[in-house]
């Protein structure tokens, strides 16, 4: 008997049988359990809207907090080829300065060597046989020197 009365409910179309309606490719029963099913359902769709608005807004904070450091850094990193401009153009200058100075001092030893010969052969021409002459003494070089003669 029970089977029958279920047959029937499937076959009858009128509004006292079984509805039945399709949602998202499955059949469902309306009633009680479908009331409970709505539910959890929206009970779902709140906590997946509220994971993704979460979800969203800690990207947006993350994506905040990383064009900022990336903005950081770019200030950071002109900051510092400044700086290693600055410092290749200082180097640049002490490297000139010293060769300057190397270029001068290599000039002034020039000069000297120059003047030292100069004067060793002044010496020599103005006293050429004093190394050979033991008996001339210090005081006799100097009066040479002044323009005295030995006599």
């Amino acid at each position: 008997m029970m089977k029958s009365h279920y047959r029937r409910q499937l076959t009858d179309f009128s509004h006292h049988g079984t509805d039945y309606f399709e949602f998202k490719e499955k059949l469902r029963k309306p009633g009680l359990n479908q009331s409970k099913v709505d539910v959890l359902e929206e009970e779902l769709r709140k906590g997946y809207r509220q994971e993704a608005l979460t979800l969203n807004s800690v990207m947006e904070n993350m994506t905040r907090l990383y064009l900022t450091r990336f903005q950081e850094l770019e200030k950071e990193l002109k900051s510092t080829k400044l700086e290693l401009e600055v410092a290749e153009k200082q180097q640049m200058e002490a490297q000139r300065v010293q060769s300057e100075l190397l270029h001068h001092n290599w000039e002034l030893l020039r000069k000297l060597q120059k003047l030292r010969r100069t004067v060793e052969r002044h010496q020599e021409r103005k006293v050429p046989r004093l190394q050979t002459q033991p008996e001339i003494t210090h005081w006799k070089l100097v009066n040479l020197k002044h323009g005295r003669h030995l006599t």
